[in-house]
């Protein structure tokens, strides 16, 4: 979050508040002048929707208010103002009744900065399904408060690792590794007839795909002969996949789908029988229709 303290006095801070969820240059730059005009001092969440409200009105409170840090900034001239803990969190002021109901829970008092300073033992073990049952509050929020008030500002989302090359393909198309499985019925377009293969795209994305001579049809007369006669440009072909191939294509690597259109693989019962395949050996869940 931004510390608007911070932000009111020290000059060279204020241009990361216009990057505040709900703000922008002109509201940014709107609060900052009513900060100044009271003194550039902020002591309180609840003072700057009360008395600035004004100037961000319910819904962009509601859009920043969790962004906005409320701290002395370590400023000689605001060391002494009495802050709450919970301004100086990423905790939302709607959802500050929660909290103190939580630290109530955990201690029998709602003094949050006590609960925090000396009972997080007893803040780690509060029954909070109870809690959210009781309160007729979101289960979810409360795991978030108690998280940020035993870990403040920690980090709950995993590490992140770098996406691989067969992910980062099926990101930029909007696929998934079960929408482009080895036995999925597709219509592709032909794009291009070769002596040996079919150059194909598929109708519903723009994925590219090949399909080989002995995979274009179970007739013999497929199998020899210039394909160029049986198959024309944008004819639509009904296909299932095979697999998704990938092929090195200038020093990077390229991902193909791999089609047929041979009846054969069309027929729906042996490619059936490898889906309904269970976790053990020979377990299936396949039933002959």
């Amino acid at each position: 979050g931004v510390d608007i303290n911070l932000e009111a006095n020290v000059p060279w801070r204020r241009h990361t508040l216009q990057f505040v969820p709900g703000l922008g240059p002109r509201k940014a730059q709107a609060l900052l002048q009513a900060v100044a005009r009271n003194g550039n001092r902020v002591e309180s969440r609840n003072f700057m929707y009360k008395e600035l409200g004004d100037v961000m009105g319910r819904t962009v409170f509601r859009n920043c208010g969790a962004c906005l840090r409320v701290t002395d900034g370590a400023l000689p001239a605001l060391s002494n103002m009495e802050l709450r803990q919970l301004d100086n969190s990423r905790i939302h002021p709607e959802s500050y009744r929660q909290a103190v109901a939580l630290c109530s829970a955990a201690t029998g008092d709602e003094d949050v900065e006590a609960a925090v300073e000396e009972h997080k033992d007893k803040l780690e073990v509060v029954d909070l399904a109870a809690l959210a049952e009781q309160r007729a509050c979101k289960l979810a929020t409360l795991i978030d408060i108690q998280q940020e008030l035993l870990i403040p500002f920690g980090e709950l989302r995993l590490p992140g690792r770098a996406v691989k090359d067969r992910e980062a393909f099926l990101l930029m198309h909007g696929e998934t590794e079960g929408s482009l499985c080895a036995g999925r019925l597709v219509e592709a377009k032909v794009m291009y007839v070769g002596r040996e293969e079919v150059k194909v795209r598929l109708t519903h994305a723009p994925l590219d795909g090949v399909i080989q001579r002995a995979d274009l049809s179970s007739q013999p007369d497929w199998q020899h002969g210039d394909l160029r006669e049986k198959l024309q440009r944008d004819q639509v072909l009904r296909c299932r996949i095979l697999d998704l191939h990938e092929v090195s294509f200038n020093n990077s690597k390229v991902y193909v789908l791999r089609l047929s259109s041979n009846s054969n693989q069309l027929n729906p019962i042996a490619w059936e029988k490898l889906m309904c395949v269970g976790d053990k050996e020979g377990e299936s869940y396949y039933e002959p229709h």
